[in-house]
C-alpha cells in the first residue's frame, strides 16, 4: 500500500557517499529516500506529501560505533 510522500525541508543535508554537506530537503517516496539535496524544492512538492519543517537539524545516513 502507498504512502504519502513525505518532504523534509530546511534541513543540513549531510552525504558522505555522495560528497554532498548543504542545506536542502529530503523526498520520501512510499519509505525509500527518493532524492536529496539543496536542488530538491526546486520542482515543488509533490501532490499530496506531507511536510516537515527540520529546522535546521542534520540529516545524514545512520552512523554506527
Amino acid at each position: 500500500m502507498a504512502t504519502a510522500p513525505l518532504l523534509i525541508t530546511n534541513a543540513r543535508v549531510v552525504d558522505p557517499s555522495r560528497n554532498i554537506d548543504e542545506p536542502g530537503a529530503i523526498l520520501i517516496i512510499d519509505g525509500v529516500i527518493a532524492d536529496a539535496g539543496r536542488h530538491v524544492l526546486s520542482q515543488g512538492a509533490p501532490d499530496g506529501a506531507q511536510t516537515f519543517d527540520a529546522d535546521g537539524a542534520i540529516a545524514a545516513p545512520g552512523l554506527v560505533d
